[in-house]
């Protein structure tokens, strides 16, 4: 999936924020042109913080919520989906 968000990111001029090891958690793109951002299943990002990284349940949380999740704010910054099913 990421080579195919990459591909239209390009194809619109968009500068997307695509974050390293986390792919597992990618659901997709939302927007056009240049307003183009990442999505990305939040419980699935702690998932593989958990499995992939060998993080508590806490420590995950906690590593999210101060150096994931706030790269949102920034321009072409991931959306984070609250997606229950993960």
């Amino acid at each position: 999936m990421r080579e195919a968000i990459e591909e239209r990111a390009q194809n619109d001029e968009a500068s997307v924020m695509l974050l390293d090891g986390l792919d597992d958690a990618l659901l997709g793109v939302t927007g056009m042109g240049e307003s183009l951002q990442v999505c990305y299943s939040e419980q699935k990002c702690l998932e593989v913080l958990i499995e992939q990284q060998g993080m508590s349940e806490e420590e995950a949380r906690e590593f999210f919520a101060f150096n994931i999740e706030p790269l949102a704010q920034m321009r072409g910054g991931p959306i984070f989906v609250d997606d229950p099913s993960f």
